[in-house]
């Protein structure tokens, strides 16, 4: 387990969606350079403020992937590992 003291500004990302309620991935790249870009020192990824639960786990797979490929370990991230069922 890798264990990294967090400090400073961290930023629990949306899920940015287009009109057809389709995860908006191109949205979700220019807020996480913005982030970046303007200090946020790690961020929270699939939290409660993701909508998680209207995402599939291809959507959720897929946001991960982008944004710990765009973040490149410049900064810590969080990943949300919740759900709103009892199942696994």
């Amino acid at each position: 387990m890798i264990q990294t003291k967090l400090k400073g500004m961290g930023v629990a990302l949306i899920t940015p969606f287009k009109e057809d309620e389709s995860v908006d991935y191109d949205a979700l790249m220019r807020m996480v350079d913005y982030l970046l870009q303007n200090n946020a020192d790690f961020l929270c990824v699939l939290g409660t403020t993701a909508e998680t639960p209207t995402l599939t786990e291809e959507e959720k797979k897929t946001i991960k992937k982008m944004v710990i490929d765009r973040v490149n370990g410049r900064i810590p991230i969080l990943l949300g590992v919740g759900g709103n069922n009892t199942r696994a």
